[in-house]
């Protein structure tokens, strides 16, 4: 189910941009084909979650964005917080993708307080209260490694309740604090490893 709805937040970006182009219907083939899966497994999605459709007749763009923004609890507006105003912290700040998708960095949070950047940016010491009086709920993590584990407790002690970490330390959290972990290292090593068994692959042959 997980991956499920994880497939269910890029359906959703896929049909807003084909309604934006003007499009009333849209097919799973052409879901697919955008996102590199098969046709059966967007219909084997929709199917699980109860989402109406036809095979030929494909789904009325409306009520299909309907129906997925029901099931993923969508809000207008979702808020979020920066912890660690560094190069990423900024260059997340600066991230225009976010609006796009109705999510909003309400601040950052720094040691250092007079950081230029495209949002406000607080003192540290101020981060329990403003995510008290805000409510915010989600926190992006993108302070040095050796303050991650300590800045994480922090947060789940003022109530935040879901963490992307963009630091190197990989965190486990109590169970009812949602992590993602986004390991850029790791990442680019993973295809690093990839790219040279292509081209060992490639050079073989």
């Amino acid at each position: 189910m997980k991956q499920t709805i994880t497939r269910l937040f890029k359906y959703q970006k896929i049909i807003k941009q084909f309604y934006q182009k003007g499009y009333t219907r849209i097919f799973s083939g052409t879901i697919a084909e955008e996102l590199g899966l098969s046709p059966s497994q967007v219909r084997k999605d929709f199917s699980l979650l109860s989402i109406p459709g036809r095979k030929r007749g494909g789904y009325k763009i409306t009520m299909l964005g309907h129906h997925i923004d029901k099931i993923i609890n969508a809000k207008p507006e979702q808020h979020a917080i920066i912890i660690g105003m560094g190069k990423i912290g900024q260059a997340l700040a600066n991230y225009s993708g976010f609006q796009d998708e109705a999510i909003k960095v309400t601040a950052g949070f720094d040691v250092k307080s007079d950081i230029h950047c495209a949002i406000e940016v607080h003192n540290i010491e101020m981060l329990e209260p403003f995510i008290k009086e805000h409510r915010i709920k989600v926190a992006i993590l993108a302070v040095p490694n050796s303050l991650a584990k300590k800045m994480a407790n922090r947060l789940e002690r003022a109530g935040i309740l879901g963490i992307l970490n963009f630091t190197g330390v990989e965190l486990l959290m109590h169970p009812a604090t949602v992590v993602r972990n986004i390991n850029l290292e790791i990442k680019l090593k993973n295809i690093f490893y990839y790219v040279e068994q292509l081209t060992t692959s490639s050079q073989t042959k």
